[in-house]
């Protein structure tokens, strides 16, 4: 597998697990860091026990800044069309983008590395990903049930790594016709 990429290429590293229900968080958050030791979650909102879909992010232009995590989750988001992070590089566990209704592209030009698993699960509106630069995924390979999604765009995406570049079974199904 592929060096991680050392956090301390970062310029300046967030000690927690933040949570993005707004664009305005996401830029103050961008203010000061750009790297997080632990985990992002972005979307749904947390009330109690249950998590109730965000229709306040439209964007995560604010949050372009977002080098490295632990993970990275980004889910139930009502309004989010387009999931694009430039300067994303690496996940060193796993990049979770699930239940996303209004989400039609994936664009993260500059990862390469996720440590854990892939997932990209029942999305309603999903028919691209964007991640040509992705070198390696540390464990599962889960593209499934999202409709629009054609079956050989993520097909074409595992096949973009090397067959020993995935360290967990790949599962790609229910998706669209090719």
């Amino acid at each position: 597998p592929p060096a991680p990429m050392p956090i301390d290429t970062c310029t300046s590293i967030f000690d927690g697990d933040p949570h993005f229900e707004t664009e305005a968080q996401m830029a103050e958050f961008c203010t000061q860091y750009d790297c997080v030791r632990g985990g992002v979650t972005i979307g749904g909102t947390e009330e109690l026990d249950d998590i109730q879909q965000n229709t306040e992010i439209t964007t995560l232009e604010p949050l372009s800044c977002l080098k490295n995590s632990r993970f990275l989750l980004i889910t139930q988001t009502a309004n989010l069309v387009d999931i694009t992070l430039p300067n994303y590089e690496q996940s060193d566990g796993g990049m979770n983008i699930i239940v996303n209704e209004g989400v039609e592209s994936v664009n993260l030009p500059a990862l390469r590395i996720i440590g854990g698993d892939l997932s990209v699960q029942l999305n309603d509106n999903i028919n691209s990903l964007g991640m040509d630069a992705l070198e390696y995924v540390g464990e599962f390979f889960l593209i499934r049930g999202n409709p629009h999604l054609p079956s050989s765009e993520a097909w074409a995406l595992r096949g973009q790594l090397c067959p020993d570049a995935v360290g967990g079974a790949t599962t790609i199904a229910g998706n669209g016709p090719n």
